[in-house]
């Protein structure tokens, strides 16, 4: 910046130097995966100012796809920690009110609700007096991680455990199966007739 005076020609100037500021550090926290056991997992976020020595205290949380975020509050998506439900991205916005200037940081939660494929036979007839055999050897796991549990409900609300269950009655049977990895479990039901 100049000036210069008219009546006798003397002229100062001033220089200004405008830094850029920089953004608060902030951390949406460690990616995580969800399973089935889970009933929602909590991330924590924090901040820093720019200058390191100041807290933020001032957050917005935002998701991709947004939709993960369509039944929060207002409130709750401002709060430092946010309890999700679902897989997905999520940013963390984070404002120093001091100096106007934002960070983001994003933490990414896995999809790890991997169900079984639970297949306990066809439905079939049962001849009076004789007994079926019913084998799970058609479930699958559909994670590479964990093994499967056999649970049949018998058609006297007893439970058996184990591949393979005998039926000595008409009825309806069902399979459970579970992932032990990720807790997930799906279910077939079998008529006997």
């Amino acid at each position: 910046f100049s000036a210069t005076n008219p009546s006798n020609q003397c002229m100062v100037s001033d220089t200004i130097q405008i830094v850029e500021s920089e953004s608060p550090n902030i951390i949406a926290g460690s990616d995580q995966t969800i399973f089935c056991s889970d009933s929602s997992l909590t991330i924590v976020g924090s901040g820093i100012s720019e200058n390191g020595q100041d807290e933020i205290n001032s957050f917005l949380w935002s998701s991709i796809p947004t939709s993960l975020l369509q039944n929060y509050s207002t409130q709750e998506k401002q709060e430092k920690s946010l309890a999700v439900t679902e897989a997905g991205t999520y940013i963390l916005t984070g404002f120093n009110t001091d100096t106007g200037c934002s960070g983001k940081d994003t933490v990414v939660i896995e999809e790890g609700r991997i169900y079984p494929t639970a297949d306990g036979g066809m439905d079939t007839t049962i001849v009076c007096g004789e007994t079926i055999t019913l084998n799970s050897s058609n479930s699958m796991a559909n994670s590479s991680l964990g093994q499967l549990a056999f649970e049949w409900i018998t058609v006297d609300s007893s439970l058996e455990f184990g591949s393979n269950t005998i039926v000595e009655q008409p009825g309806m049977i069902v399979l459970k199966v579970t992932d032990d990895f990720n807790q997930c479990a799906s279910f077939d039901t079998i008529n006997i007739i």
